[in-house]
């Protein structure tokens, strides 16, 4: 690493440990863009300590990784940070036992989908195992059903129409639609800060 981007990314990692910022740093192990994300905890001139949070804000173990190997840090400036970062101080509203997985066919799934439109609960459209989209059903008949599709940072992605022989099942309340769900209520919060 070239001395002067050490000692950047020095300076930027001492101000968010006393800070403490919540930080996004390369991950050198994994292939891509993966980081690894989390608050610092410790520092030396050749480690980092990284007290890691997941997708759902929750703290899953201490990562120890060597500056010299770090190419980025994101210090709390990128949506996905904002968003996590807000995720993480309301993860204690996140219930794992909540929960529901319905796994039928066309228009067995009809009852459960008027259940999901009075209640306004979103959920989970599943049309194959990697094919999907979240968001509350407005409408449904004997052949579609109506989704506002909501995206995974909590904002308005659209309407869309699907027609019910194509839905294999379903999910509510999960950690996810949660997640998703905790985003919408509050993405007024991040309207200014995304400009």
């Amino acid at each position: 690493m070239d001395l002067k981007i050490y000692a950047t990314t020095t300076k930027l990692l001492k101000e968010a440990l006393n800070s403490q910022t919540l930080i996004g740093i390369s991950d050198p192990r994994a292939e891509g863009k993966e980081r690894i994300i989390g608050f610092l905890i410790g520092l030396t001139d050749e480690y980092g300590i990284i007290n890691e949070i997941n997708e759902y804000g929750y703290f899953v173990g201490n990562v120890y990784i060597c500056l010299k190997d770090i190419t980025y840090v994101d210090v709390n400036n990128d949506r996905y940070l904002k968003r996590l970062l807000f995720i993480h101080k309301h993860c204690n509203e996140l219930n794992i036992n909540k929960q529901v997985s319905i796994w039928q066919k066309r228009k067995k799934l009809q009852p459960y989908f008027r259940k999901l439109i009075t209640n306004k609960i979103m959920a989970t459209i599943y049309f194959s195992e990697d094919d999907h989209m979240t968001g509350f059903i407005s409408h449904c008949d004997n052949e579609d059903i109506m989704l506002d599709c909501i995206s995974s940072e909590g904002e308005m992605d659209g309407s869309s129409c699907y027609p019910i022989d194509k839905i294999i099942g379903l999910r509510y309340n999960s950690l996810a639609e949660q997640k998703i769900k905790l985003l919408y209520d509050n993405r007024n919060l991040f309207a200014d800060a995304d400009l």
